[in-house]
């Protein structure tokens, strides 16, 4: 387990399963026969990635705040990425609220995902933030 501190609140990192009953979608296809996504087009991929899967994200925050409600904030998922694509370490650090079940089904939904490879090979950190609000009811 790792401990991640943001704004004063400390978040315990383990893994669980979202149930979000959709297959996750995939990082976006190059131009054809190009196998690595291009140095500085691999956050926008990334970023289309974590888009494409929001549902998947969104919907640790909603289990969780049917028991919360009116509970809102921020949860930043950090990936840890070889040049490969491969996931070496996912991180959470949320502000405005506390609940390791999110963080940890968050962790999960990013795992289930497939990262595009880096041309230079070099490891990378990417940060994406998830502002969360309750839904209307």
């Amino acid at each position: 387990m790792a401990r991640v501190s943001f704004v004063g609140v400390v978040a315990v990192i383990a893994g669980c399963t979202a149930a979000t009953g959709a297959a996750p979608a995939q990082a976006p296809a190059g131009e054809a026969g190009q196998t690595e996504a291009p140095d500085g087009s691999r956050k926008d991929a990334l970023t289309a990635l974590i888009k494409a899967n929001r549902a998947g994200f969104r919907a640790c925050f909603d289990a969780w705040s049917k028991d919360h409600p009116g509970v809102w904030g921020t949860v930043v998922l950090v990936l840890h990425l070889n040049g490969k694509g491969d996931l070496e370490k996912v991180e959470t650090m949320t502000s405005g609220f506390a609940s390791p079940e999110v963080e940890e089904c968050i962790v999960a939904h990013a795992r289930t995902l497939s990262y595009p490879p880096l041309a230079s090979g070099k490891s990378s950190r990417f940060s994406y933030p998830f502002d969360f609000k309750p839904l209307p009811r």
